[in-house]
């Protein structure tokens, strides 16, 4: 099983999982023609997963639809998009994509029905989660690749709002709807078996509030993987 960040960011959130020339789409938030560029066309795209109704995210899933590719989310995330010939996912409940096995979680982010996803594929196993300010699930699972928020760093935030820089409004929405990398490292140290995973990707990082090099030292610390952050795969 491959993950692959395309796009991670407010701009603009793309994810794509491949196994044995199959493909299944997690957030379609850019347009459809760079959607389209980034699949290999002798692939079968099997299916499309939105964690939620944020533009960022779902961008394109009607268009997505258009193509014959059904789009699975949450009854909050189909009411938001207004695309009401989504397939509706339940949380807890795992459902069958393709070769694809996906466990649906709850997420908590300032968005109705927002989710997170673990997907199993072969003997391999997968954990996603972006925009979201905590994972509060204990999946006691081996996870060989961990997709996982990392946007923002408290103390750069504090520093802004201290310099007039940020507004103390959108300080705290953003702190209270997305993970900082104190719970990112918090989980992965807590909750993971890290010794177990070959890839750890971070998913979202704030331009303004996120030292990607920073936080990419600290994983690496706590972790003792070298995480990787959208365009590392590109560059090499």
């Amino acid at each position: 099983m491959e993950f692959h960040q395309h796009y991670s960011g407010s701009k603009g959130n793309l994810y794509t999982v491949e196994h044995d020339g199959h493909v299944l789409i997690i957030d379609p938030g850019v347009c459809w023609r760079d959607t389209r560029k980034v699949i290999d066309s002798a692939f079968i795209v099997d299916g499309c997963l939105v964690t939620h109704g944020h533009k960022d995210h779902c961008k394109s899933a009607a268009k997505v639809m258009m193509e014959g590719i059904p789009v699975y989310a949450s009854a909050g995330t189909i009411d938001k998009m207004a695309i009401p010939s989504c397939v509706e996912i339940v949380d807890d409940t795992v459902i069958n994509i393709g070769p694809f096995n996906v466990f649906p979680f709850e997420t908590t982010h300032d968005c109705e029905g927002s989710l997170g996803f673990v997907i199993e594929c072969g003997n391999e196993a997968m954990l996603f989660a972006t925009d979201t300010y905590d994972i509060h699930q204990d999946f006691f699972s081996v996870f060989d690749v961990i997709a996982i928020e990392c946007n923002h760093d408290l103390a750069i935030i504090q520093q802004r709002v201290d310099n007039c820089d940020m507004h103390q409004g959108l300080a705290e929405r953003v702190a209270g709807s997305h993970m900082d990398i104190g719970r990112t490292i918090d989980y992965l140290t807590k909750e993971c078996l890290v010794d177990e995973c070959r890839e750890l990707h971070l998913l979202h990082p704030s331009a303004d509030n996120l030292d990607k090099e920073d936080a990419r030292l600290r994983v690496h610390m706590a972790t003792g993987i070298e995480p990787i952050f959208c365009g590392d795969e590109a560059n090499g």
